[in-house]
C-alpha cells in the first residue's frame, strides 16, 4: 500500500539512491531474494538492455543457487543412507535385546543431532523410558527410567500411535498436553518416530533439543527411517529371546521328565527286588 511504499521510499534515500531496479531470483518456482541496481547519482529510467542483463543475472545465480541446493539434498541423503546402512549392519549383529537397545542410543546421534534421547516401549497403554542418553545428566538417569506416561494422554505419542507418523514439537512451552516436569524444562523441542512392529506400534524413539524450532520435518523422516530399522532389530531380538525361553522350558520339562522316569524305574528295580525276596523266601 501507499505507506508501505513511502517507508521503502525513505530508506532508500537515507542511503542515497536515487534510482533502483530490481529483478526477483527465483529458485525451483520459489521467490528466494532479488538483485538490483542503484544509482546514488541521478534518477533514470532504466534501458530495457539494462533491465534484461539484470534478468540474465538473477536468472544465472537462482539457476546456480539450485544446483547447490540439490547437491547439498544428494550429499544429505547418501549421508543418512549411510549412516541406516551402518546402523543396520550394528542392530543386526546381535540378538541380545539389551545391546540391541544399547546400540540404537548410541547410533542415533549419526542420523539426527540432538542433545537427549529416550526409547520408550509401550507396555498396557504406557509408555516406559526404558534407555535414556543424556550427556549432561540433567534429569537423574534413574529418575528416568522410573517415567511412565500414559499414550492416550500426550497428544505427541497419541498421534503417532494412530498415525504411524513423526511428531514434531517445535517449542514445548506452546504444546499442548506437555508434560511439563522441574527436570525437563530445559527441554524447548521434540522430535520423535514410532516404533513399529509388523504395523503395530510397540514404543517410541524421541530426541530433545534446548533450542526452540531446532527439528524439521526432514529430521522427522530420517528419524522415522532409523526407528523402521530399529524395529526390525528389536523384532528379532523379542523372537530370539522367545525361541530361547521356549527352548529353556522345554529343557525343563525334558530334565523333569527324565527325572520322573529315572524315579519309575528305580521304583521297578524295587518291585523287583521285593519280588525275588518273596520268592525266595517262599
Amino acid at each position: 500500500g501507499q505507506p508501505e511504499q513511502h517507508r521503502q521510499r525513505e530508506r532508500l534515500e537515507r542511503q542515497g539512491v536515487l534510482s533502483l531496479a530490481v529483478v526477483p531470483i527465483m529458485i525451483g518456482g520459489e521467490w528466494w531474494g532479488w538483485l538490483s541496481f542503484d544509482d546514488c547519482e541521478a534518477e533514470r529510467a532504466w534501458s530495457g538492455a539494462e533491465i534484461e542483463a539484470l534478468k540474465s543475472a538473477a536468472s544465472a545465480l537462482g539457476a546456480f543457487l539450485d544446483r547447490q541446493r540439490s547437491e547439498a539434498a544428494e550429499r544429505e541423503q547418501r549421508a543418512l543412507a549411510e549412516a541406516l546402512r551402518d546402523t543396520a549392519a550394528v542392530l543386526n549383529s546381535t540378538l541380545d535385546l539389551d545391546e540391541v537397545l544399547d546400540h540404537i542410543m548410541a547410533d542415533v546421534g549419526h542420523v539426527v543431532p540432538h542433545d537427549s534421547a529416550n526409547i520408550m516401549l509401550i507396555e498396557d497403554g504406557y509408555a516406559r523410558v526404558v534407555r535414556n542418553l543424556d550427556p549432561l545428566q540433567r534429569f537423574p538417569p534413574a529418575a528416568m527410567l522410573a517415567l511412565r506416561y500414559l499414550v492416550a494422554a500426550l497428544p505427541n505419542l497419541a498421534a503417532m500411535v494412530a498415525t504411524g507418523r513423526p511428531s514434531v514439537i517445535v517449542d514445548t512451552l506452546s504444546a499442548p498436553g506437555w508434560a511439563d516436569l522441574p527436570e525437563t524444562r530445559w527441554i524447548r523441542a521434540v522430535v520423535g518416530a514410532p516404533v513399529q512392529i509388523k504395523g503395530r506400534v510397540i514404543g517410541f524413539i524421541t530426541l530433545d533439543s534446548t533450542v526452540p524450532g531446532f527439528f524439521t520435518p526432514a529430521h522427522a523422516e530420517r528419524l522415522l527411517a532409523f526407528a523402521h530399522q530399529a524395529g526390525l532389530a528389536i523384532e528379532n531380538a523379542q523372537l530370539y529371546e522367545s525361541i530361547r525361553e521356549h527352548a529353556e522350558e522345554l529343557e525343563q520339562r525334558v530334565a523333569a521328565r527324565t527325572s520322573e522316569l529315572a524315579d519309575a524305574n528305580r521304583r521297578l528295580r524295587e518291585l523287583d527286588r521285593l519280588k525275588d525276596q518273596f520268592i525266595s523266601n517262599v
